[in-house]
């Protein structure tokens, strides 16, 4: 409606002719840009070695910015403080049963406490978990008993860039 009153002021107008010299440009310039825009993004799969790798590194720049020396920044592995036995695959996912696109369950420790960290085939079932469960979502990955202990959440949100889902 706004248009088509802007078009019939345009029209009476002497500059008209000017005007609508331009409507076609500026028309295809609008539609090109329109088209170069995504709505939708794409989505990232994380696999579980690029995520140890991501805490590995986290673990070591927190060692160095607490003082550690460089033979201990060495040492650190997906290992260092996780527990070899705490690394596990838990086939019923912590209690959460059978989950669709579920690939493997793992229950970590991380600063004398232990969360689930769930690999998805996707991060739409990732997230679909997470907002069921009141976790966190980082790509294909969903995070469980995070929510609720400050020092798990601060560790996903700065480790992973995890994100609460909602």
């Amino acid at each position: 409606m706004a248009l088509s009153y802007l078009a019939s002021i345009m029209l009476t107008s002497e500059s008209s002719s000017k005007f609508l010299s331009k409507v076609p440009s500026l028309l295809m310039a609008l539609l090109l840009f329109l088209g170069g825009c995504s709505c939708s993004k794409e989505e990232v799969i994380v696999s579980r070695e690029e995520l140890m790798s991501t805490f590995v590194e986290f673990l070591k720049k927190e060692a160095r910015e607490n003082g550690a020396t460089d033979a201990q920044i060495d040492e650190i592995n997906p290992l260092y403080m996780v527990k070899e036995d705490i690394i596990s695959e838990d086939a019923k996912c912590g209690g959460l049963g059978f989950q669709t696109g579920l690939k493997k369950c793992y229950r970590i420790k991380v600063r004398l406490v232990d969360f689930l960290m769930i690999e998805f085939e996707s991060e739409r079932t990732a997230r679909d978990l997470a907002y069921r469960i009141d976790g966190y979502i980082f790509h294909n990955w969903a995070f469980d008993d995070v929510t609720g202990e400050p020092v798990l959440e601060n560790f996903v949100k700065e480790c992973f860039n995890a994100q609460k889902a909602e």
